[in-house]
């Protein structure tokens, strides 16, 4: 029996994806939650989601059991195994995403709203270099998206400022 065929067999089911994380939560809070279910081999907190990976695929089954829609620091997180493995980065080992100053923010947003949502939602009217979806401390669902030119920008607020985004009437303004 060849070890690294058992190991890459098993490599697919000990990776979790942690989805809807609130802005709040740290590594640190994602490591003592899901250290609950086994050892962790790994974890790594991005804006709003995270990747664990345990030592053991059965650990990994009873994260994904027990977490899925469960709260965490005020978020209603979803909790699934990753799809496929680490990958690349193909803007460089770890580079940021481009940034912008030509930012905007939306209120009302629809619960069940992820940041790739928003950010496709936006790109009907221009070149979108990043997207965010996070809580308030109220609570409520809000986003930013920056974009790549002024001209966009404007588009944006001029185009899709009260509009209905999945049944949600949203506001979208300039942040200076």
């Amino acid at each position: 029996l060849d070890f690294n065929v058992v190991l890459s067999s098993q490599m697919s089911r000990t990776r979790v994806y942690i989805g809807r994380l609130g802005g709040r939560t740290r590594e640190r809070d994602i490591e003592e939650t899901f250290s609950k279910y086994g050892r962790i081999a790994s974890s790594d907190l991005k804006y709003g989601y995270a990747f664990v990976e345990y030592e053991d695929s059965r650990d990994a089954e009873d994260a994904v059991r027990e977490m899925d829609g469960q709260h965490l620091d005020g978020s209603r997180i979803i909790v699934e195994f990753s799809r496929g493995g680490r990958r690349s980065n193909p803007r460089g080992k770890d580079r940021p995403p481009q940034r912008s100053e030509h930012r905007i923010s939306i209120e009302g947003l629809p619960r069940e709203i992820s940041w790739q949502d928003l950010k496709d939602h936006f790109r009907k009217v221009g070149e979108v270099l990043f997207a965010d979806v996070y809580q308030d401390r109220f609570g409520k669902l809000k986003g930013t998206v920056e974009f790549r030119s002024r001209e966009d920008m404007k588009h944006a607020i001029k185009d899709l400022d009260d509009t209905s985004l999945r049944g949600s009437t949203i506001t979208v303004r300039e942040v200076s």
